[in-house]
């Protein structure tokens, strides 16, 4: 049963990988082009909170344990050298 699972899994990389695509474009779309004013409003920090839940999710094959949650925002290598939390606030 377990190989019928991995195997399952395996198949649906390339459709889990579209959909974090079409998820990215999606918030995109909504903020930049849309302009809905929660979207819009929020920081890069609170988007990426609020979606890393779906994405990682996306990326875990099915059946899959989710992973122990993180009490920080990044790798401690990168708050080491001082560059914050993951997406360094708003991009031009």
């Amino acid at each position: 049963m377990e190989h019928q699972e991995a195997h399952s899994g395996a198949r649906h990389v390339p459709l889990r990988g579209r959909l974090i695509g079409a998820l990215t474009l999606g918030t995109a779309v909504t903020r930049y082009v849309l302009k809905f004013s929660e979207v819009e409003e929020a920081s890069v920090d609170d988007l990426v909170e609020c979606l890393r839940p779906a994405v990682e999710a996306l990326m875990r094959p099915p059946g899959e344990p989710e992973a122990a949650k993180q009490t920080d925002a990044g790798p401690p290598e990168s708050q080491a050298e001082g560059h914050g939390s993951a997406g360094g606030g708003n991009r031009g």
